[in-house]
């Protein structure tokens, strides 16, 4: 009988937790929510890229010629380089130059400057890894007529080898 009343006793006390006990707990729920927190913003980037200020425009007459010209900006002197990318059809023309001409090639690495009548004005405009690009450029290429069929990017290389793209437009 007595072992019957201890038990009853026990289910009959309404105490919580020894205070010790909670005390621990709640430390340790303390340190865990602080290991994540930190294990979170460890994890973010801690920095993000440098945002260049520098445009190109794109615009197509009535015949189907394209005109791509560098306009520069503020941040013109961080600029190595440009390439010029402009899709015709299902033919990709990438347009750069180096130091004394410019070259246009298709992905096929076929030379395609007189295919598409390109020039570039002054040749060298457009920069290469020693010379910077000229504000004032302009690129000339012959698409296909009709409002946006021709796909144009510009494409920016900084001298910290960043690169940007400063067009992207349908002509």
């Amino acid at each position: 009988m007595r072992g019957k009343k201890k038990l009853l006793n026990f289910f009959a006390d309404r105490r919580a937790i020894s205070p010790i006990v909670g005390v621990i707990l709640v430390v340790a729920m303390t340190i865990l929510l602080g290991a994540l927190a930190w294990s979170y913003i460890s994890g973010l980037p801690t920095s993000t890229p440098k945002a260049y200020h520098v445009g190109a425009t794109v615009s197509e007459n009535s015949t189907g010629w394209i005109t791509i010209t560098y306009s520069g900006g503020p941040d013109h002197s961080d600029v190595s380089y440009l390439n010029v990318t402009v899709t015709i059809g299902g033919d990709v023309v990438s347009i750069y130059s180096n130091a004394t001409d410019y070259f246009a090639i298709n992905q096929d690495g076929t030379d395609v400057k007189t295919t598409y009548h390109v020039s570039v004005s002054p040749p060298n405009g457009l920069g290469d890894v020693n010379t910077a690009p000229k504000v004032g450029v302009t690129v000339l290429i012959q698409g296909t007529q009709g409002k946006g069929n021709n796909h144009v990017t510009v494409t920016a290389t900084f001298k910290d080898g960043s690169t940007q793209t400063i067009l992207d437009s349908w002509v």
